[in-house]
C-alpha cells in the first residue's frame, strides 16, 4: 500500500486545460462542475486554478495571459512553465469535448475523496474512543463531505409539484414587481440592474422576492431562476404554495387540510406549476460557479429575473488569503458583470448588521449593509425591508415608547435607499405572517415619497 497510487487520469487533467488554451470561453460549461481541487497533478491543478482566476475578472484565458497570472502569483515554474502550456496546446485538436474531460476528471475526484473519507472512517473506528452515535455521526460527517461537494443543478418548480409546464411567452424590458408603489419609484426592475434587498434576520427578505418571484413568473410570463443557498427547494416551493393559496402549510400539511383547504393548494399547485420558474439550491456556491450556471442557462433557456438568497452564503473565490470584505468585493462586482451579461435584473439578498437595532426609530442605513464597502458601490439599487412591530413584540411596550402611535401591527416599510438612475422613497406594504405574504395597502398602496 505504501507505493498505491490514488486513482487520476493524467491524460484527461491535461485535455481539460488544453481545450481551455485552445478557446478561453470553453470554461463557461464546466466552471459550475470541476474546481481546481479536483485536480491530482499540481501543475495541472495551478494552472485550472489560474484559468478560474481569469475567469472570474472576465479575463482572456490564452497561453500569454495564462502564463502571466501564474507567473504573478509565483506559480510559473511549479506549472512546469512555457514549454508545459505548449504541450497542453497540443494534447487536444478541439475544446468540443471539454466536459467529457471535466466529467473524468470530476469523478476520479470523487473516487480519491472517497478513499479518504473510508480512511477517516477507519480510524474513527479503530480508536473506539467514541459513543456509537457520536462514531456514526462523524461517519456520516466525513461521506458528506465528498457527497457535498457534488454540484447540484436547477429544478424545475413542477418537479416539486408534479404538473406539466407549458410554454409561455417571453417578457420584454423591465419586470414589474407586482407592487404599484415600488414599480413607480422604480419603473420595474431594469435589465442588467444589480438590485440588494437587505434586512435584518425575519424581516422577510425571502418572502419579499419570493412575492416577486411569483408576480414575474405568473403575471408577466417572466422567465425566473432562484439561488436559494440556505433554503430547500422544497421548503421555497411550500412557501410559494402557501402564499398563493392562502393555505398556511406545514411539512406534513396534506393530511392535515380541510376539504376545502386541500382544493385551494390544488388548485395553487396548478397555478404555480403554469410559471417559468427554476430552483437551484446547491449550498456554498462561489461567485464563479453561481456565474457558470446562470450563464449556461440564459444559453439554453434565457433568463429574465435572477434571484440570490443570499449574499453572506456566497463564497467569493479560491484564494484563502482574501479577508471577508475583499471576498463580498469580489462576489458583488462578480454579480453585476452577470447581470449585464445575461441583460436582466439579478435581485440580490443581503443581511444587515446589528447597528439598525440600537438605532431609534430602527431605520435602516446603506452602512448598515454587512461588508459594505462594495455592496453599495456595485449596486443600482439598495431597498430595505423592516418591520418596526419585530422589536416590539410586545404591544405594551410599543405604547410606553410611542404612547401617541398606534401599533404597527403587520405594517412593513420598504425603504428604496439607492436608485442610481432614478428617485428614492419609502413604501407601506402590509405583512401576513402565516402565509409569507407581502400584500399592499388598498387599491393603489400608501407612498410615502
Amino acid at each position: 500500500m505504501d507505493d498505491y497510487q490514488p486513482p487520476y487520469d493524467m491524460s484527461a487533467e491535461e485535455a481539460v486545460n488544453g481545450s481551455l488554451l485552445i478557446d478561453g470561453n470553453a470554461i463557461h460549461e464546466i466552471a459550475a462542475v470541476l474546481t481546481k481541487d479536483d485536480f491530482y497533478n499540481e501543475a495541472n491543478r495551478l494552472i485550472y486554478g489560474a484559468c478560474l482566476s481569469l475567469y472570474e475578472r472576465d479575463a482572456a484565458i490564452d497561453v500569454v495571459t495564462l502564463a502571466s497570472e501564474l507567473d504573478r502569483h509565483g506559480h510559473i515554474g511549479e506549472s512546469g512553465g512555457a514549454a508545459y502550456l505548449a504541450h497542453l496546446t497540443a494534447v487536444v485538436p478541439t475544446s468540443l469535448d471539454i466536459e467529457h474531460y471535466a466529467a473524468i476528471v470530476r469523478r476520479l475526484s470523487a473516487m480519491r475523496q472517497l478513499l479518504t473519507a473510508g480512511r477517516a472512517i477507519a480510524n474513527i473506528g479503530a480508536t473506539a474512543s467514541d459513543e456509537v452515535a457520536d462514531a456514526l455521526r462523524k461517519a456520516e460527517d466525513a461521506l458528506f463531505k465528498v457527497g457535498g461537494k457534488q454540484n447540484g443543478t436547477f429544478v424545475h418548480i413542477k418537479k416539486t409539484i408534479n404538473h406539466m409546464l407549458e410554454p409561455q411567452p417571453e417578457t420584454t424590458g423591465a419586470i414589474n414587481t407586482g407592487y404599484p408603489d415600488i414599480d413607480h419609484i422604480l419603473k420595474g426592475l431594469k435589465p442588467a440592474d444589480l438590485i440588494v434587498l437587505a434586512g435584518r434576520p425575519s424581516m422577510g427578505k425571502t418572502s419579499l422576492a419570493l412575492n416577486i418571484v411569483r408576480n414575474a413568473a405568473l403575471e408577466q410570463y417572466a422567465r425566473v431562476a432562484v439561488f436559494s443557498l440556505e433554503m430547500s427547494g422544497e421548503s421555497l416551493v411550500q412557501r410559494l404554495i402557501t402564499s398563493e393559496s392562502g393555505v398556511s402549510l406545514t411539512d406534513s400539511f396534506m393530511s392535515v387540510l380541510s376539504e376545502d383547504e386541500e382544493r385551494r393548494v390544488m388548485q395553487a399547485m396548478g397555478v404555480l406549476a403554469e410559471g417559468h420558474i427554476l430552483v437551484d439550491d446547491s449550498p456554498l456556491a462561489t461567485a464563479s460557479e453561481l456565474r457558470a450556471k446562470a450563464r449556461r442557462l440564459h444559453q439554453a433557456e434565457g433568463i429574465d429575473l435572477l434571484v440570490i438568497d443570499y449574499l453572506q452564503l456566497m463564497q467569493g473565490n479560491n484564494n484563502k488569503s482574501d479577508n471577508r470584505v475583499q471576498e463580498i468585493s469580489h462576489i458583488t462586482r462578480n454579480l453585476k458583470v452577470l447581470a449585464k451579461e445575461l441583460h436582466a435584473p439579478v435581485i440580490l439578498l443581503s443581511q444587515l448588521n446589528r447597528a439598525v437595532e440600537g438605532r431609534q426609530g430602527h431605520r435602516p442605513q446603506l452602512s448598515d449593509l454587512r461588508e459594505s464597502g462594495s455592496i453599495e458601490q456595485d449596486a443600482d439599487v439598495v431597498m430595505f425591508i423592516s418591520r418596526e412591530e419585530m422589536y416590539y413584540p410586545n404591544e405594551r411596550d410599543w405604547h410606553t415608547a410611542y404612547p401617541d402611535k398606534e401599533y404597527p401591527r403587520g405594517m412593513a416599510q420598504l425603504q428604496i435607499a439607492k436608485h442610481r438612475n432614478g428617485p428614492t422613497g419609502t413604501v407601506e406594504l402590509r405583512f401576513v405572517p402565516t402565509l409569507t405574504k407581502f400584500e399592499t395597502l388598498g387599491s393603489k398602496g400608501k407612498s410615502l415619497l
